[in-house]
């Protein structure tokens, strides 16, 4: 079996971005390595809204990794 199939062949049914304010815009950044393939196969670096609805239809969950803002 391919590698990649291999490490992407785990059950869970979710994927984990970084949500960042890029001038007043919410921007979705891919984390792990399924959003990382959502995106590319979307043609963008980041995920869309479009995409992530595409995304929940399909039955994923988009956890949404937390950060510490600097000052």
């Amino acid at each position: 079996m391919n590698r990649i199939y291999k490490d992407l062949s785990d059950t869970t049914m979710s994927i984990t971005v970084r949500v960042k304010n890029i001038y007043g815009n919410k921007t979705v950044y891919p984390v792990c390595d399924k959003a990382k393939i959502f995106a590319q196969i979307a043609g963008h670096s980041t995920l869309t809204s479009a995409t992530l609805d595409g995304i929940r239809r399909l039955g994923y969950l988009i956890e949404v990794q937390q950060t510490v803002e600097e000052v």
